[in-house]
């Protein structure tokens, strides 16, 4: 099973979505002072969707209990948040990148006021996704939905 990562927060399997999540954040005064993370796994079955491929973990042959899979995350996140205490984002980064789809994979963003395709670029120092336009400029994405182009 090749598993990838998608910006901004999907988890892939053979190019099916399987995991997702969503960070709220509460800022005051300029800066954040609380901050939510959702986390959703397929683990028995998985929405029908139309705008993309889905997959359970039972669909891959995967462990489907949700308490482990629950154990699981809480290890990875406490893990993955202790690098970002430690280092900040370049803490992390490195890594994702060594799991993320492939350079030059086509997507397709959608933003509030317009929508284009390009390539993944990589991410920048803030996580912001970098998009290869067809033209070879760059483009920095830090908020918007992200499909692979033709899903």
């Amino acid at each position: 099973i090749d598993i990838r990562l998608k910006w901004p927060n999907d988890v892939l399997c053979d190019g099916a979505k399987v995991s997702g999540i969503l960070i709220e954040q509460r800022t005051m005064r300029g800066r954040a002072d609380a901050t939510i993370i959702g986390c959703g796994i397929n683990c028995a079955s998985a929405p029908d969707l139309a705008d993309r491929k889905t997959a359970s973990l039972a669909s891959l042959g995967a462990p489907t209990d949700p308490n482990d899979a629950f154990a699981a995350l809480d290890r990875a996140l406490r893990h993955w948040l202790g690098r970002w205490s430690e280092a900040g984002f370049a803490g992390i980064r490195d890594a994702w990148l060594a799991h993320a789809i492939p350079p030059g994979t086509r997507l397709t963003v959608r933003l509030a006021d317009e929508s284009f395709t390009a390539g993944f670029d990589g991410l920048d120092d803030t996580g912001a996704l970098i998009a290869r336009l067809d033209s070879g400029a760059r483009r920095l994405v830090s908020a918007g939905d992200v499909f692979l182009a033709g899903d």
